[in-house]
This record gives structure tokens, sequence and C-alpha cells, in this order.
């Protein structure tokens, strides 16, 4: 908000998706400790609190009885509540009024390769806050950690979601093997495998995706001793050549291809009544019918066999991160930062 009353461009954009007045009533609460409690949440309710979370708040935090902080549990919403010292080492809250009701959970999917120690913590905490809201381990013929702890997994989520405002914590499940995630999958959702491989390509072909949400079908192999020649779907002499630099730049130059940049597919400028259900299907064209997941390969990277079997999947299409080659951790940041809620 400017100083004159007017709006800024951002202020009016979220206001356009009503979000402003959630995030101002955020900012208004920004310096309270937030704590996930499991129980239910209503004025006046009274929760009850374990040793540690007591021993938190009153050795580490040294709160007072009267110190307010903010409760969600995934359900409720967010409540103001105010800290009860019940003895000398015991508390309890309770709940004085909503400041944010609950919103739906994320339904974007991290799947990635579990790695080790501190860098599978630091990927948890940035894919919860970047809105991951399903954590999918993938178990790969070069993964390091088949047998990630998830009960450390969830606590991280936990402390992540209470630390960046979340209202709601990740889903957890259990590893999969890659054959078993791909034979089970839901044709319908798009899966954006992060290949080191494409580098270099088109930036996740985005100026192949028509603005209308849909996804081309994938291109049929060149013929050996033939270019790549990406095709936005229909008669193939309706083939569309892989733009040079120069027209690139200037398509994302312009304001109207930039609507959902980052976001992979452009599907973001739906309207919000239309996001996460079926749109018309286009003919030749498969209809995103929910929000695309995210393959993240592991260390040292996919088999020749099981590039062989992504590349195999309708329902899978690669994307580049960029030009060099990241690690776990950060490819999954780069990529839920670029196509994440």
């Amino acid at each position: 908000m400017r100083p004159d009353g007017g709006r800024c461009a951002l202020c009016a954009r979220l206001d356009e998706h009503g979000q402003l007045a959630q995030a101002t009533r955020m900012r208004a609460h920004h310096s309270l400790q937030r704590l996930f409690v499991d129980a239910p949440l209503a004025a006046g309710a009274a929760i009850a609190i374990d040793r540690a979370q007591s021993n938190y708040l009153l050795n580490v935090l040294r709160m007072e009885s009267g110190a307010e902080l903010l409760l969600f549990n995934g359900r409720d919403g967010e409540w103001l509540s105010r800290l009860e010292k019940t003895g000398k080492r015991e508390a309890q809250l309770v709940a004085v009024e909503q400041t944010r009701a609950q919103e739906p959970a994320s339904r974007v999917m991290l799947c990635f390769a579990p790695i080790k120690g501190a860098r599978l913590d630091f990927l948890v905490e940035k894919a919860v806050e970047l809105g991951a809201g399903i954590l999918q381990p993938v178990v790969t013929q070069h993964t390091q950690n088949p047998k990630p702890n998830l009960e450390r997994m969830a606590a991280q989520a936990r402390e992540a979601s209470e630390q960046c405002g979340a209202l709601a914590l990740p889903e957890i499940r259990a590893p999969l093997k890659l054959e078993r995630l791909l034979a089970e999958w839901d044709a319908a959702q798009p899966l954006l495998w992060c290949d080191e491989g494409a580098a270099g390509e088109d930036d996740c072909l985005l100026c192949e995706t028509p603005p209308d949400g849909t996804i081309p079908p994938p291109p049929a192999p060149p013929h050996k001793g033939e270019g790549r020649q990406p095709t936005v779907g229909g008669p193939a002499e309706q083939s569309t050549p892989v733009l040079n630099p120069e027209e690139r730049a200037s398509m994302r130059a312009s304001p109207l291809p930039l609507v959902g940049r980052g976001r992979g597919w452009g599907y973001t400028s739906l309207p919000a009544a239309a996001k996460g259900q079926d749109t018309a299907r286009a003919s030749g064209r498969q209809t995103i019918t929910s929000d695309p997941a995210i393959l993240i390969g592991p260390e040292g990277g996919f088999s020749a066999e099981e590039r062989a079997m992504l590349s195999g999947c309708a329902f899978v299409r690669p994307v580049s991160l960029g030009p060099r080659i990241l690690r776990a951790e950060t490819a999954a940041v780069v990529a839920l930062a670029r196509f994440g809620p």
C-alpha cells in the first residue's frame, strides 16, 4: 500500500486472488511464536502441551503467563492463544480467536531420491517453505538413502511449517521404488522430470506451451540424423521449429507469454475456479486436471534403464533446471520455485 492510499501492482494482484487480507493478517502477527498442536482448536479451548513443548516455551523462550502465540493443527486454521502456567515446568494454552481460516492443503508433490543427514533435513525444510504438500521418497538404482527416517522428516516438516506460516503439514509418504511409482501413477497428472540431460534445451518447453493450460503430447522421437523438432499438437505440417535465441528473448520480453512464467506449463493463468478441475479437452492434447508433480533424481543421476523407463511414459515431461548440474537438494529448491504453487 502506498502512502497516498493507492495500491501498488503487487497489492492489486494479491487482492484479485483474495490473498491481500491474509497477507495483512500474517504481517500483523509476524512477531508471534507459532506452534503446531495435535488438538482441536476453538474459542476458549484449553490445549494441553507435552513436556518438550512446555520446556521450549517456558525455559528456552522464557515465556510467562499471559504471553501470546499462534497455534495451528492443520485442520482448524490459525488461532491467537495465551499461555497459562500450571506448574513450575508445565503449562497449557488457551485459544482466544481465529486469525486465519484453514486453507486447502497444497497438492503439489515432490518426488525425490532421499539423500543423507543434514542435506535431507534441508531438502524437507525448503520443500515445506516453498509449498510442497506431498513429499514422496523414491528409491532408484543410485539412491544412497533408501530407508529415510520418516519420523525425522515429519519433525523437520513440522518445524518448517511453524516457521514459515503454513497452515497444514505436508503429507510424508513411505518410499516407493521408481518402477512402482510410475506403474501406479495417475496419467492425468503431469510428472515433471528434472532431467540434467535436458540442460540447454528450451526453458521447460515454455515457448511451446499454449496459454490455455493444456499440455501438448510428447513429440515423436526424431529419426536418426534429424534434429529435435518439437510440436504443439495437431497435424505434422503444423510443427513448430525450435525458436532461435532472438525469438525466445522477444517472447519473454512480452507480458503475455510471461503469465505463469517459471510455473512451467502456464496453467497458473487459468481462473481460480478452473484450477484443479477438468478443462475442455483439446484435440490431441492432454488436459491438466491437477497440480503437476516434480521428480528429482539421486546424487548419481538416473541410470540408463531408468531414463528409458521415464522417457517411455506419456505423462512424464523432461524439464531443464539450467545449464549446471545441481545437487539434489538444490535441484528440489529450484524446481519448486519454478513449478510450485
